[in-house]
């Protein structure tokens, strides 16, 4: 059996069990040649399991207009963030921490990745894991230790420090622009004046 031929992939990541025509997904399709609605049907009931993660999945499509994809396992980031009970990762990981994993949980992370990373030692998968955590401001300890209470305790007051900066960084910020304002009305003033000059003297 002749192969297919294929004209085109593509890589998205969707909500399991939730895409719809909308972007990204309805121009990314539409620009492959692909039927739209088939695809949504067929992601979204082989996803129906996944609903609330974020599947990235890898699209083919092919000359004939036909189309296959695979499913992947959610990105690091994304189960790092499940895991830390977080919505984002850190704004300034290397001052601010925003959460904490398990050992169990970071290991949990690289074995279920470990196929998509490329590697069968899960060491090494773990790295990868711990690698991405720390630029997410997350960090990897035991639940409920003084470690980690030390960690919160101190992210907290990284937390307080960095708002109070940002305060008085948005209090100068105005002050210089009310003084630039300032400075601008009353040049706009001095050139708005007319010099008086010296009256003719008529004759006697």
């Amino acid at each position: 059996m002749a192969q297919k031929r294929v004209v085109g992939k593509a890589k998205l990541q969707v909500r399991g069990g939730a895409a719809s025509p909308a972007p990204p997904v309805g121009p990314v399709l539409s620009g492959l040649g692909i039927n739209i609605m088939q695809f949504v049907q067929a992601f979204n009931s082989a996803t129906n399991d996944r609903k609330g993660e974020v599947v990235p999945v890898v699209i083919t499509a092919y000359r004939d207009a036909s189309f296959d994809f695979i499913t992947l396992e959610p990105p690091v980031a994304d189960l790092l963030k499940e895991a830390a009970g977080v919505e984002k990762g850190s704004s300034d990981p290397l001052r601010l921490v925003v959460g904490t994993v398990s050992p169990k949980a970071a290991k949990a992370i690289a074995l279920r990745k470990m196929e998509e990373l490329n590697t069968r030692d899960s060491d090494a998968a773990l790295k990868v894991v711990a690698g991405t955590a720390r630029s997410m401001g997350i960090r990897i300890v035991e639940a409920g230790s003084a470690e980690e209470k030390a960690i919160m305790a101190e992210a907290q007051a990284v937390a307080l420090e960095m708002e109070r900066e940002a305060e008085e960084a948005a209090a100068a910020a105005q002050s210089a622009a009310s003084e630039s304002e300032s400075d601008e009305s009353g040049e706009a003033s001095a050139e708005g004046e007319t010099p008086k000059g010296d009256g003719e003297v008529g004759s006697e």
